[in-house]
């Protein structure tokens, strides 16, 4: 890895370090991260320890932890802060800003109300320039907001519709947990018979800035509450800012800008799938946004139609791999593509094996050159295997020659004798190909 990788996922690195977690590294596929990490927390064990009197003297102290079975794998927070349990438990905050500051330092959180948080990072062109000294560009953080408007309570108005007081406070803290910006608003909202319903299903969107100064990690926290009944919610979330001074590229999140349709199919061909796509698009800073534009809550109202697949060819059926995979994501569905003959290294072998387990579907394209691949009997046997223990069909084969049908090897065998085969063998007519590719997409429609 080069010395400016290594810098770039430093930060990410030291924050799972000293939390007992893990990092996931030069992947470019977010799903595979996600599996990995719920993976992870699957099957394990759970182990605390009181530590001894002398340990509680408002010093921080190392954590080590060894194992002497071989095959375990062990993690744990590098350290805590020793302060003691004395005196009786305090009473709870009374006042509005004791009851947000105790929200917000909560390890547990505030869960009287719901609300989600999403944050991106930006850098643009600084809009108050003026002088030659005045930096050029800007960074900040925006955060996007969904309440759930079911918790919340409705004040009667004298002109028959009903309002709801809200406040919303945003926390900005730095790596050494400092606070270093914070601010909140206070609001009605007025809403009338036709809005209640769209609000308690769709729920209220805010966005917000945080001016960033410098990189390095940070960690965004949010607090609301109710000024009826006294209610509140939280959400946090931590952001990596890179170091921008060091002229090289640097991603941080993605932004999706109108027309959405052939950038939604190219993310969904990176393993996105449709609620990460919403949730990445990019709204006006401190505004509310309509309730049924609701990118947020579009993971509650959307189930992803189809299921997701890996599209397994040879490099001879290159063109229509290639056709097959952008009409597969124009229409929803979130391929990984893998060529399966090429001469790489076992490395990428593991994480096609693994983009298998974590797919629905093996989409694989028998052909000529496809059944002459041994990697092709491989990836059958996987997708037949993750059959066997999950009971559920994974394996989805399709053909665009006859190869398989004068086929003499026992998998292929064991395909035509027991698998209804898509046939796409006149896929340079449209009309058959059309044809042939909305039978695929019906198969592939996941069950309401």
């Amino acid at each position: 890895m080069s010395q400016q990788n290594f810098d770039s996922q430093e930060g990410l690195s030291f924050l799972a370090r000293e939390t007992g977690g893990f990092a996931v590294l030069n992947n470019n596929d977010l799903n595979l991260g996600i599996q990995q990490a719920v993976k992870d927390q699957q099957s394990y064990y759970l182990i605390g320890f009181d530590p001894e009197d002398e340990k509680f003297d408002q010093k921080y102290h190392s954590i080590k932890l060894k194992v002497g079975r071989p095959g375990l794998q062990v993690r744990t927070r590098a350290g805590f802060i020793g302060r003691p349990e004395t005196g009786a438990r305090p009473e709870p905050p009374r006042t509005r800003d004791a009851q947000i500051l105790s929200a917000l330092f909560s390890p547990f959180g505030a869960r009287d109300l719901s609300m989600q948080m999403t944050s991106f990072f930006f850098n643009t062109p600084n809009p108050n320039r003026k002088l030659k000294n005045d930096p050029e560009t800007i960074s900040f953080v925006r955060s996007l907001f969904n309440i759930d408007m079911s918790k919340l309570s409705y004040k009667d108005e004298p002109d028959g519709k009903k309002s709801i007081r809200l406040a919303i406070v945003n926390f900005t803290f730095n790596e050494n947990g400092a606070i270093i910006e914070q601010h909140g608003r206070e609001f009605t909202m007025p809403l009338d018979e036709k809005m209640i319903p769209i609000a308690m299903s769709k729920g209220l969107n805010y966005t917000d800035d945080f001016v960033i100064k410098k990189p390095g990690a940070y960690q965004f926290r949010a607090v609301i509450r109710d000024a009826e009944t006294g209610k509140l919610g939280s959400a946090g979330q931590f952001i990596q800012v890179p170091d921008l001074s060091k002229n090289r590229l640097a991603l941080s999140g993605l932004v999706l800008t109108p027309p959405p349709e052939e950038m939604s199919a190219r993310l969904r061909g990176c393993g996105l799938n449709d609620w990460e796509i919403e949730s990445s698009k990019r709204y006006n800073p401190n505004t509310i946004i309509p309730m049924e534009k609701s990118p947020i809550n579009f993971r509650k109202a959307v189930q992803e139609k189809y299921h997701s697949c890996v599209i397994s060819y040879s490099s001879r059926d290159e063109d229509f791999a290639k056709r097959l995979r952008e009409n597969l994501q124009r229409a929803g569905v979130r391929c990984w593509i893998a060529l399966n003959d090429l001469k790489i290294g076992d490395e990428f072998r593991q994480e096609i094996g693994e983009a298998i387990r974590q797919h629905d579907k093996l989409l694989l394209i028998l052909s000529e050159g496809s059944i002459e691949s041994h990697w092709v009997k491989d990836e059958c046997e996987a997708a037949r295997e993750r059959e066997r223990k999950e009971g559920k069909t994974v394996l989805f084969p399709i053909k665009i020659d006859n190869a398989i049908s004068d086929s003499n090897q026992e998998w292929a065998l064991a395909i035509r004798r027991t698998r209804h085969i898509g046939d796409f063998r006149n896929w340079s007519n449209s009309d058959d190909y059309n044809k042939a590719l909305e039978k695929l997409l019906s198969d592939l429609k996941q069950q309401s």
